[in-house]
């Protein structure tokens, strides 16, 4: 990367992803809450921060969600749209949308979720022309 902010924001958003790995459909949150974690960022090997984030929020159009990243001090709000989805007795997570919000500009959350609505219909509904992106 070329800025230590930089490597900070992905050291963050990589740990995120990580956990979410970790995280059963069933502790995924409902409608108005949100999924606290706790993240680690190894700045480097002597410096290790650990921040809790609201880390996943339901975007209210089951089975819709966004992975959220909110960095106040660098004024970054990275989401990422995803849905579940369990293939024979695998869950996968599939991330539709990376997007940063940015204060003063309108807020992309609501149509991103819709496109990715449209997305989780076209594989619930046709998932045999997606099928292979889900073998092990």
């Amino acid at each position: 990367m070329h800025s230590e902010s930089e490597n900070i924001k992905l050291n963050w958003l990589t740990d995120g992803l990580r956990k979410m790995a970790s995280v059963p459909k069933n502790l995924l949150p409902g409608k108005g809450e949100v999924l606290k974690m706790d993240l680690v960022n190894p700045v480097d090997e002597d410096n290790i921060h650990t921040r809790e984030f609201d880390l996943v929020k339901s975007l209210g159009t089951q089975p819709i969600y966004e992975l959220r990243i909110d960095l106040r001090e660098y004024n970054w709000c990275f989401r990422a749209t995803f849905f579940p989805k369990i293939v024979g007795d695998q869950l996968y997570y599939c991330f539709v949308y990376p997007f940063e919000k940015v204060p003063g500009y309108d807020d992309p959350t609501n149509g991103f979720r819709d496109k990715t609505y449209k997305v989780f219909d076209e594989v619930k509904f046709h998932f045999s022309d997606y099928a292979r992106y889900f073998e092990k």
